[in-house]
């Protein structure tokens, strides 16, 4: 019997199997390795941190073109299964590729030596990219955020806990980020703060300053608004709510902090019952390094925010105190003030408030009240010549001009004095029919500029107003033509209500340093015009028959 050691082999048949067992067995290089791959075996890699086309896209494609690739692609993958991704860095390039191949369908576009190296996990991934992107300058803010935000969850997850921010930022230097935690957490203040209300702003290219900023603005508001609350103070509304809403109002691709101050101390005045002056001021000293104090200026709010209803509005506005009780037996109408001062106060020295001040009469200048605010004429010391009709309209164009120009929306007045042929009213107005409607004026502004537009509304609400109390039915007729509906409808209006209060508040805002020029040049307009207003009602006894309805 022949022994089964002496059997023969098929060696054939032996290396024919081992063939077929290593085709079935792919696997990738351990080490880095330069491989073959076509541009249809190629990905973007799934943690490229850059999200908007790259400013230089252009440029760097031309190049492609004229030189071809420069540096070769850096590739790897999580299984062999997989189609091969870009380790660490060059998307924007193998974007231009894929471009250039359906352009011209050239094979030196589609065929590229790579080098392969084997993948680690998706931390290292996204740490290469974004290292890569970072070292290069032109990301924006908010991808450098996203990705590190995106970053610190992988960190996290693998590490089974949460860490500092101290303790993130090593890691990733360790990774070859130079970031610390500082600055990583102005990118976190972006993710978690600002993009879901700030989008437009941030993807524009908003950058750390504007970052910083925007968070100092709100750590200071918060806290006076927290150190009144626990003084016992129940604000209006919630602060996050304000904060959100006031930010989203001023969502472009710019950032007007100047403004964006004003209406968040609006806004914040309002919700607390406290003077827009007092509340700036307060806001200005935590900013410089003070502590809040928790206290509200002893001085009322404007009549809304005490609770008046519009018709009080109206009448406050009209120029009208409020009718003394009979109890007191004065027949006198006391002078009416907003947060304790008068114009007199701080009077404004701009060519309007001069010729302002020469306005004069043979007798004694009563109070008057005009948005809000008393107006009081000071006996002069010598008499000056009176000055013509004309003369006031044009002061009251120049002054309101004052107002109008600091906030670029002048070109929405047409004046009536000179050669204008018909009734004058008061100087000026926004000619409603050279627009599609009031509306269509609104759309075209910022914010701001809405809410100062409104405000050129209010003295035509008053006179409208004042002439429902004497019988003038035709000069309410008349002035309700030029307003966007009618006068009592309008006082109901909540941004004219804001404007009112902000149109107050600024006739009463300390000049103090640092304070935005534009409002103290709207406050000396303000003025000016209240007293030249003034002149006005004098001249006619306030029968507005001559101005409304007559040529001049």
């Amino acid at each position: 019997m022949a022994s089964s050691k002496n059997k023969p082999v098929n060696l054939s048949e032996r290396l024919n199997r081992q063939s077929r067992t290593v085709d079935t067995v792919k696997t990738d290089p351990t080490i880095p390795t330069e491989v073959t791959v076509t541009l249809d075996e190629l990905v973007p890699s799934e943690f490229n941190p850059r999200q908007s086309v790259n400013p230089k896209y252009d440029d760097i494609k031309d190049s492609i073109k004229a030189r071809g690739i420069d540096h070769r692609f850096n590739v790897t993958r999580k299984s062999v299964d997989d189609p091969y991704q870009i380790a660490d860095g060059g998307n924007t390039r193998l974007q231009a590729l894929q471009e250039l191949w359906k352009e011209t369908g050239d094979e030196k576009f589609f065929r590229h030596q790579v080098t392969f190296k084997p993948w680690v996990d998706d931390e290292e991934s996204l740490a290469g990219h974004l290292v890569e992107n970072d070292l290069r300058g032109d990301m924006k803010l908010i991808e450098r955020a996203l990705a590190a935000k995106r970053w610190i969850a992988l960190i996290e997850e693998k590490e089974g806990k949460t860490l500092s921010m101290r303790k993130v930022s090593e890691r990733m230097k360790s990774k070859g980020w130079s970031i610390d935690h500082s600055n990583l957490s102005v990118l976190l203040y972006a993710v978690d703060g600002l993009v879901e209300y700030v989008p437009d702003l941030l993807w524009a290219g908003a950058g750390v300053p504007t970052v910083k900023k925007l968070r100092s603005h709100e750590k200071a508001f918060k806290a006076y608004w927290d150190s009144l609350i626990e003084n016992g103070e129940q604000p209006s509304e919630e602060w996050e709510t304000l904060w959100q809403t006031t930010l989203k109002e001023f969502d472009d691709i710019s950032f007007d902090f100047d403004t964006f101050f004003q209406q968040l101390s609006i806004k914040f005045s309002d919700a607390v019952d406290e003077p827009y002056s007092a509340v700036s001021s307060e806001i200005f000293s935590i900013m410089n390094g003070g502590k809040p104090s928790g206290v509200k200026s002893p001085q009322p709010n404007h009549p809304i925010a005490q609770g008046d209803s519009p018709s009080a509005l109206g009448a406050v506005v009209a120029g009208h105190s409020p009718a003394p009780s009979p109890s007191t037996g004065s027949s006198e109408q006391p002078t009416q003030s907003v947060n304790g001062h008068t114009p007199a106060e701080s009077p404004a020295r701009t060519v309007a408030t001069e010729t302002a001040d020469d306005l004069s009469s043979a007798s004694a200048t009563p109070s008057v009240v005009v948005g809000g605010i008393t107006s009081t004429q000071a006996e002069p010391e010598a008499a000056m010549p009176e000055l013509t009709l004309d003369n006031l309209l044009e002061q009251s164009y120049i002054a309101i001009r004052e107002v109008t120009d600091a906030y670029d929306i002048g070109h929405l007045l047409l004046p009536t004095f000179g050669e204008y042929e018909g009734a004058p009213g008061i100087g000026w107005y926004i000619p409603l029919e050279f627009y599609d409607g009031f509306d269509q004026i609104l759309s075209e502004l910022t914010p701001i500029q809405r809410l100062w537009t409104y405000s050129l509304l209010i003295p035509l609400i008053g006179i409208a107003h004042d002439c429902e109390m004497y019988g003038q039915t035709e000069v309410v007729a008349t002035i309700n033509a030029l307003l966007p509906k009618r006068y009592d409808q309008l006082l109901d209006d909540h941004t004219l209500q804001q404007a009112y209060i902000h149109t107050s508040m600024i006739r009463t805002l300390p000049e103090f340093d640092g304070v935005d020029p534009a409002h103290v040049r709207c406050k000396h307009g303000l003025l000016a015009f209240d007293r030249i207003f003034a002149a006005l009602r004098r001249r006619f006894n306030d029968d507005y028959t001559s101005l409304f309805l007559e040529p001049k």
